[in-house]
């Protein structure tokens, strides 16, 4: 009697536990990004195989619409992204909005291309995602 109530509180208590489902991911050139909406945690040891990190500091990378934009981590949530490329320097200028992030968060004579075409990814990844 005892066994079979065992087995009946054991089957129970599976029965409840909460499955986590794993965060969806982006690679490229063999790094797993793991994507929180429209954004990705860059830094550089995530960055690593991907060429020279080009910020000075973690944070994120976004992407809306075509806009990138890098978001340091001391970012505060009334603070403004920098725009990567020249959809998010359009966008940010439609808008009126002036970044309020130094640009020294970006590295002297940093190549932007690839954090711009994660970034984009990025996008591409939530219309993806969102069919």
């Amino acid at each position: 009697m005892k066994k079979g109530i065992l087995i009946i509180l054991v089957l129970a208590l599976s029965a409840c536990a909460r499955v986590e489902q794993p965060e969806p991911t982006i690679t490229i050139n063999n790094n797993d990004f793991e994507v929180n909406g429209d954004t990705i945690i860059i830094d550089e040891i995530r960055w690593k195989g991907l060429g020279n990190y080009p910020f000075a500091v973690g944070g994120d990378l976004a992407c809306n619409n075509g806009s990138v934009e890098f978001y340091p981590n001391s970012l505060h949530e009334q603070d403004i992204g920098l725009p990567l490329n020249q959809i998010a320097r359009d966008s940010f200028r439609q808008d009126n909005l002036t970044p309020n992030v130094p640009n020294n968060v970006i590295k002297p004579h940093a190549d932007l291309s690839q954090a711009i075409k994660l970034g984009l990814m990025i996008c591409d990844f939530n219309k993806q995602h969102m069919k």
